[in-house]
């Protein structure tokens, strides 16, 4: 069985590119049958024969308006973004999002999020709780402290953006 390899890295690079916006759809909040404009950075000559060979694919799965490939140093409005090996997605967030809903919604998010980083650090910082519980249990709340405070970076992050619209 011969399998032409390019096919299965162009394959590759739909899937990611796809996935990449279905990312920040869900994250935004954005539905996905709302058409959308994608903007496109650091798109490599492959990067555009990838595109050009999936975009029927592309266009059905990810139901965009249009989309606009950056000049090298053009300023981008404020957007979500998604990686493709060195090429960058992103989605300007200004009309399609409710602004003040998705800050509402972000800030409740934060806040539980917080409780239960503050919770987890108590338990942590018990030193009756850190010597008697076994290794795998203190392991196991090590590492959510850990997703925890990555997932409220993110939020705050993303909070950010939002606020800047």
């Amino acid at each position: 069985d011969y399998v032409d390899v390019t096919s299965l890295e162009e394959l590759e690079w739909c899937k990611e590119f796809i996935n990449g916006i279905r990312k920040i759809r869900a994250e935004s909040d954005i539905p996905p049958g709302k058409r959308i404009n994608i903007l496109l950075q650091n798109w490599s000559a492959q990067d555009q024969t990838n595109f050009n060979n999936s975009q029927q694919y592309i266009q059905t799965l990810t139901k965009y308006e249009e989309i606009i490939c950056l000049e090298e140093n053009q300023p981008a409005p404020e957007s979500a973004t998604a990686l493709v090996g060195e090429m960058k997605i992103l989605i300007p967030l200004a009309g399609l999002i409710d602004k003040d809903a998705e800050i509402t919604r972000l800030n409740k998010e934060i806040t539980k999020i917080e409780n239960d980083l503050e919770k987890t650090n108590n338990k942590l910082n018990n030193p009756n709780f850190v010597e008697n519980a076994p290794n795998e249990v203190v392991d196991k709340e090590k590492q959510r402290a850990k997703e925890l405070q990555t997932k409220l970076e993110q939020l705050k992050e993303q909070l950010r953006k939002i606020q800047d619209l």
